[in-house]
């Protein structure tokens, strides 16, 4: 096998590792609704966001209520602002 073939092959074999790593890649990469489809939200690009797989499933286990409701982007930053809060009373109180 010549210099050139030898070299081919290897382009070859790197592009291919390349492409199967992009595919796997994107596979665990699901969309996220902003504002919940539960909840009228819509399918536009801008009430999209792209994360990966364990991150959406975690986020639903953390903000979503009982009944599958979905909470809004709006209603999990008030949760989130009294959590800090409470924790800051918390501290005070020490």
């Amino acid at each position: 096998m010549g210099k050139q073939q030898h070299k081919r092959r290897q382009m070859r074999r790197i592009r291919t590792e390349k492409r199967k790593r992009w595919i796997e890649s994107r596979r665990w990469i699901d969309e996220h609704h902003l504002g919940p489809r539960s909840r009228s939200g819509s399918g536009e690009v801008q009430n999209l966001i792209r994360i990966k797989r364990y991150r959406h499933e975690a986020w639903h286990a953390l903000f979503d209520l009982p009944g599958n409701q979905c909470r809004t982007i709006d209603e999990i930053i008030a949760l989130l602002v009294r959590l800090r809060d409470a924790k800051r009373r918390q501290k005070r109180k020490r």
